[in-house]
């Protein structure tokens, strides 16, 4: 997400990167360079991946699981005295298959296809279709292009900023297999973003800065199948930052004023002759006021406390206030609500860091009051099941709702290297989140799709430097212990319990040096869920897909295990 420093001065970099695991057959392969000549700076990176369906000790292979992406960006730029101008782009582009999850009574996955009369069918996944990287029926295309600057001018004691961003965002699904190039769902945005800031010229140690940022948003459906309407988006926000650095204490707090206004149009759709309105138009507006203050206290070297309060607002979403359509992805039927609030937040959260020669300790905890929280919930229908608006698709429907949440938890984490062994380190974390509503029945009492309490360590040895020969050698042993998530929303059986699992994984690497000591390849082996462990995350959206009628479990199992390994070659030019 960030982009890597400038190259110094007088030189040209580049590298060439390659990977490739062997669960699902995936490889990578990517190209860069980057340069600083003459305050011109620039670099560039080409990606390629694709991969097949990834397997598991309980699905097998899994159908139409496997992805291809073609990714591209560059920045080009002049730096001098009086500050940069940056010119930059990217793009993404994705084709990846949708897991549906339908299996026979051999527990065999489906596919859809054509007879010989040219009808469709669906039939069980031969054993070549599991393992080749042909996408099948359904599948999406998702491509993100981004065109932008960004810019930066001193004066004699403050600077300006100046960012500006248009993006295309294109979203395209495909469902129909006598049509596998026409997409059912395509959806368009068109975003451009802004940014000014202005930090002013430091007064009695306290620095402080003054902003304007927001973006202007448009969409448009271009598929026989729609999920959102299209609507104009316009958001707004100014901010003043500032903080001041005392001997032992840093104070920094800011206020921010936000407004967003939204104008959404109407859709009349036929069916089977008869107009009907799947999108009714409605205009709304939000605004509203956040701000934050913190304290940090340092009494020495070792040790750093901090304390902040701050109050949060984040305005409803399109998809929220404004859905209506089958979210294959999801396997939901999702309708949104016009009538929804702003959500509004207070939250408190505390920090101790201690780093001592040998021995590092960090805790965080916090504690978020959210007003108007928006999460989905199941509909039944008027005999109390299921409601399935789109039998076709098989999708269970649900609402975006409101409720008052209350989140807490935290993190904690020590890392030990003990003398004289400087070079191992053992690190252990521990993190966990607990959110509830206020007053709600014990099925209902707990928000959906909290992650699970999870427990890290992992043992890592930098080992030194032998000779000329190699530098950066390490080798390390994780385990990561996920809790069982017994804090669940099961009001309709919107969520059901994730009992608890293990992960082990290892990895060693090196980096090799010729005889003048320039690096020349470096080469990373990694190995995940090294037990192969059969499990579900949480947060899966595939632990809801159909039942498997061989076994008698519901949804698709996350990736088993997996070697997987890195190359990099370096090429440096004076």
């Amino acid at each position: 997400f960030l982009p890597p420093h400038e190259t110094e001065e007088g030189k040209i970099k580049g590298s060439v990167d390659a990977s490739y695991q062997t669960n699902n057959g995936q490889f990578n392969i990517s190209g860069g360079t980057s340069g600083h000549i003459k305050d011109i700076n620039w670099r560039a990176r080409l990606t390629g991946k694709q991969a097949s369906n990834y397997k598991n000790n309980y699905d097998g292979p899994v159908f139409n699981s496997g992805f291809n992406e073609v990714d591209w960006d560059g920045q080009i730029g002049l730096n001098k005295s009086w500050g940069f101008v940056h010119f930059y782009g990217s793009s993404f582009d994705q084709r990846i298959g949708i897991i549906d999850g339908e299996r026979d009574a051999n527990g065999d996955f489906l596919k859809q296809d054509i007879d010989a009369n040219g009808n469709p069918v669906t039939i069980p996944a031969a054993a070549t279709d599991l393992d080749d990287y042909q996408l099948y029926i359904p599948n999406q295309r998702v491509r993100h292009f981004r065109l932008g600057t960004s810019n930066q001018y001193y004066f004699k004691a403050s600077s300006f900023k100046l960012k500006l961003d248009y993006q295309i965002n294109q979203r395209q699904e495909f469902g129909d297999i006598l049509a596998p190039d026409n997409p059912q769902l395509y959806f368009k945005l068109n975003t451009f973003n802004y940014s000014l800031k202005y930090l002013f010229a430091e007064q009695k140690h306290w620095d402080t800065s003054l902003g304007i940022n927001g973006m202007a948003q448009t969409n448009a459906n271009l598929g026989s199948d729609v999920l959102i309407p299209e609507y104009s988006l316009l958001d707004a926000g100014v901010y003043l930052l500032t903080q001041k650095q005392f001997e032992k204490f840093m104070v920094s707090g800011g206020i921010r004023f936000d407004t967003r206004s939204i104008n959404s149009k109407q859709l009349i759709i036929n069916i089977s002759g008869t107009p009907e309105e799947k999108f009714a138009p409605f205009s709304t507006s939000f605004s509203n006021i956040s701000a934050s203050a913190g304290v940090s206290y340092q009494p020495s070297q070792k040790w750093n406390f901090k304390i902040n309060l701050a109050r949060g607002f984040r305005a409803p979403s399109m998809a929220e206030l404004g859905s209506n359509g089958a979210h294959e992805g999801s396997f939901q039927y999702e309708y949104g609500n016009t009538e929804l609030l702003p959500e509004t937040s207070l939250q408190t959260d505390f920090g101790i860091d201690y780093e001592a020669d040998h021995t590092t300790i960090q805790l965080a905890i916090f504690y978020n009051h959210i007003d108007n929280f928006i999460y989905l919930q199941k509909l039944l229908n008027t005999q109390g099941n299921d409601s399935v608006p789109d039998p076709g698709s098989g999708t269970v429907a649900f609402q975006y709702v409101q409720g008052s949440a209350k989140l807490f938890g935290g993190e904690a984490g020590i890392d030990l290297h003990p003398h004289p062994l400087d070079w191992l380190h053992f690190e252990n974390t521990f993190s966990i989140v607990i959110a509830t509503q206020s007053g709600q029945p014990d099925s209902s009492k707990y928000l959906p799709l909290i992650p699970a309490p999870k427990f890290t360590s992992e043992l890592r040895a930098n080992l030194e430097n032998k000779g000329n020969l190699f530098t950066r050698s390490f080798i390390k042993l994780a385990w990561q212990y996920y809790f069982a998530q017994n804090r669940i929303f099961s009001t309709y059986d919107t969520e059901t319990v994730t009992p608890a699992y293990a992960l082990l994984s290892a990895g060693i690497g090196t980096t090799l040096r010729n005889s003048a000591g320039s690096e020349i390849l470096t080469i990373v082996l990694l190995t995940n869920n090294l037990l192969d462990i059969s499990y579900q995350s949480h947060l899966s959206r595939l632990k809801y897909a159909p039942i498997n009628p061989a076994t008698g479990r519901q949804g698709v199992f996350n990736m088993g295990r997996n070697f997987s390994v890195k190359l990099r070659v370096p090429i440096s030019f004076k």
